[in-house]
């Protein structure tokens, strides 16, 4: 898959989950995902619909920037600025375009609780949401539980870095109290 070519943070945990929310969605549903980056998930998911055949838009939430915090590796961070500049949405629509789902993806350059607020006010319901933005307690917690109110009865809730982030594993043991499905490294529900 050419998502394999682009830097970016893509485990089997999500790969799974990305593959269980394909093999279970219908015709007319909507996803979520929450931090996109380059878009190395986002195409694997997107590649992932366009096989399937079915009518499904894949809506794609990130800041879409560098920041002088993000990546917090300064060496990887210094590369990405002269390979890219610090606006990454251009490059993201471009990874879209290369493997022709830019009918698929509808991507919003915003901050995630900001635009969880607007899905909201709008009336927008999502049958998959798949969170991976930021990994603060602060910024996850929030995360989920504005998602809660924008998924549909009977959607699947996830996320990445349950075992490799303690901010993410107490705020989803907080509001799941543990109920959640473990795969790998990621968690549903």
């Amino acid at each position: 898959m050419y998502s394999d070519e682009i830097f970016g943070w893509f485990g089997d945990g999500h790969k799974e989950t990305y593959d269980m929310f394909i093999k279970n969605a219908k015709n007319n549903q909507i996803i979520l995902e929450i931090g996109c980056f380059l878009g190395k998930s986002s195409m694997y998911l997107a590649e992932k619909i366009k096989n399937s055949e079915k009518n499904i838009k894949l809506y794609c939430v990130d800041l879409f920037t560098i920041r002088n915090d993000y990546p917090s590796n300064e060496i990887l961070r210094n590369k990405l600025r002269s390979q890219f500049g610090t606006d990454l949405l251009p490059q993201f629509k471009n990874h879209m375009k290369k493997i022709g789902v830019e009918n698929i993806v509808v991507p919003i350059k915003m901050n995630s609780h900001d635009a969880l607020d607007k899905f909201e006010k709008e009336n927008i319901k999502f049958d998959y949401i798949f969170i991976d933005g930021g990994h603060n307690y602060d910024i996850v917690k929030p995360d989920i539980l504005k998602s809660l109110k924008i998924l549909n009865k009977n959607g699947i809730i996830a996320g990445d870095d349950y075992i490799t982030s303690n901010d993410v594993k107490k705020a989803v043991d907080e509001i799941f109290e543990n109920s959640v499905k473990i795969n790998k490294n990621a968690w549903y529900l």
